[in-house]
């Protein structure tokens, strides 16, 4: 009698549509990787295709370009691959927004944006210096930034809505704060130049964060 495949039991081939996300989900980790190793201008798309183990022309079919490449691993280390999510809509936001607890609030916005921090860490050189070269990083750059801007200050009034902020601390001051020290430049400066580990950043951050921005509670 003939023996079943254990595939065809139990895990059906992957659709053309599941074979495709992953090409592309393993040309972005390729990309990652290559763009953080040896930066913008000397990656190159053969090497991108060689790391991904495709050919170099899938890759110019899916990203067309080098510039269009890192623009779609700048999006990937931020809204993910498999499920990609805006960060307002991730479930961390949502944690942050909807906590009782100012500090358990802090701490939900902290980890889940020190874990975006932790991906485009990396990146942050290799898009400044593709951004001089190339208009379209520049513009998406500014972009990106507007976002994390716009996203800081909903949750700082969020904080100002529930009076959560200490007294006297306006909405703009508070968000400045936030996103100075709860961004790239501040992670990249802790992580890489003075050597913490992301959790070293994560136990300093928080509590500074409750301390410079949270109202003291009721003795």
């Amino acid at each position: 009698m003939a023996v079943k495949s254990l595939r065809s039991e139990s895990s059906p081939a992957p659709s053309r549509k599941e074979r495709a996300a992953a090409t592309r989900a393993r040309i972005l980790a390729s990309a990652y990787a290559a763009f953080v190793e040896s930066g913008f201008q000397a990656t190159t798309m053969p090497s991108i295709a060689e790391r991904a183990g495709v050919a170099v022309q899938t890759v110019y079919f899916i990203f067309h370009t080098k510039t269009e490449l890192l623009r779609a691993v700048a999006d990937a280390a931020v809204i993910g691959v498999s499920d990609p999510q805006p960060p307002n809509l991730a479930e961390w936001y949502q944690a942050a927004v909807s906590a009782a607890d100012p500090e358990q609030a802090v701490a939900a916005f902290v980890a889940g944006v020190a874990s975006v921090l932790d991906r485009i860490g990396p990146l942050t050189s290799v898009l400044a210096s593709a951004a001089a070269l190339e208009p379209m990083i520049a513009e998406h750059l500014a972009h990106t930034e507007q976002l994390r801007v716009e996203g800081y200050l909903a949750f700082i009034r969020h904080l100002h809505r529930n009076r959560l902020l200490r007294p006297g601390l306006s909405v703009k001051v508070a968000t400045d704060v936030l996103l100075t020290l709860l961004g790239p430049a501040t992670y990249v400066a802790f992580t890489r130049d003075r050597g913490w580990s992301h959790n070293q950043y994560l136990r300093w951050i928080s509590p500074t964060l409750v301390g410079l921005l949270i109202k003291d509670r009721p003795s």
